[in-house]
């Protein structure tokens, strides 16, 4: 940007509003062909997910420099007041940079990474039955299928109508798979194959990014995994110190409390002098449905 202003100051021919727009364009216009090279939508989604994340994000920081990089040197020589003012068509310059589907298909990447992180090898151990999860699986896959088939260059101003439609049917579709597989959930927790080994992954599932639909329906499954823990420890004859270790790692995640028994003290459970003479305290003969003086 600095040397596009030394052009706009030293050069007699792009000195003018009318001959440094076309450049700018120009250089907008080529970014935004880079771009499209690099994020194809047709073949972009066949790579590996975080590679599909890491080229989105990298095209669209590179964009967005573009364009902050022209403001601040805009303001720069609106502050300097020594030099002619950039008051350039943003429209020209920034419509086919602004108009670009990265975040979209990186929203797309993230959607699809965060599923295969909630449905991953401990829940098919857990619940024991891996043929569910990979129908899941396989459908989530099947969320890049429209968007791969796409018939018109999503990139195109024009098409963008076309392209939220596509992107509203991936959302209805993702909720669809998370309102089912919230039923697999329901229905597996209460047959678990294992409950310590049901616990170790919704610890896991703290410091995993996952669908959080989903992850909140695991979050509340402590009944069904204590009714299966407590079969276990019947069916093994587990000692005390099992279940309190066991507690106290549920208790240390803050989804489930450990309810303390009050004991009365011994103040409290020691009988009053009226009590031993066998006489009510006056709190409870005053209470008493029929008086002293009644025959």
């Amino acid at each position: 940007m600095n040397a596009l202003r030394m052009v706009w100051i030293l050069s007699r021919h792009y000195n003018r509003d009318e001959r440094m727009v076309p450049l700018m364009g120009r250089i907008a216009w080529e970014l935004a062909q880079r771009v499209k090279r690099v994020i194809n939508v047709w073949t972009i989604l066949l790579e590996k997910l975080f590679v599909i994340k890491t080229k989105c994000a990298d095209a669209k920081r590179m964009l967005e420099v573009w364009k902050q990089s022209y403001l601040d040197m805009r303001a720069k020589i609106e502050a300097s007041g020594r030099d002619a003012r950039w008051e350039f068509d943003g429209k020209k310059l920034f419509d086919q940079t602004d108009y670009i589907i990265c975040q979209d298909l990186c929203n797309v990447a993230q959607v699809i990474e965060e599923f295969h992180n909630t449905f991953g090898p401990e829940l098919k151990a857990v619940t024991g039955d891996p043929k569910s999860i990979e129908d899941v699986l396989e459908k989530v896959e099947g969320l890049k299928l429209p968007l791969q088939l796409v018939d018109f260059d999503p990139f195109k101003m024009r098409y963008l109508n076309e392209w939220r439609m596509k992107m509203n049917a991936f959302d209805r579709e993702v909720k669809l798979i998370e309102n089912q597989a919230k039923l697999f959930i329901d229905d597996s927790f209460k047959t678990l194959r294992s409950a310590e080994g049901a616990f170790n992954m919704l610890q896991n599932f703290k410091n995993i990014r996952s669908r959080e639909a989903i992850k909140s329906q695991m979050m509340v499954k402590f009944k069904e995994i204590l009714a299966t823990f407590c079969r276990e420890g019947r069916r093994k004859k587990l000692d005390n110190k099992y279940y309190l270790s066991f507690f106290s790692s549920m208790q240390s995640i803050r989804c489930f409390k450990v309810r303390k028994t009050v004991r009365p003290s011994r103040e409290a459970s020691r009988p009053s002098a009226a009590q031993s003479a066998g006489r009510a305290p006056s709190s409870i003969a005053s209470n008493a449905p029929y008086s002293n003086s009644n025959p």
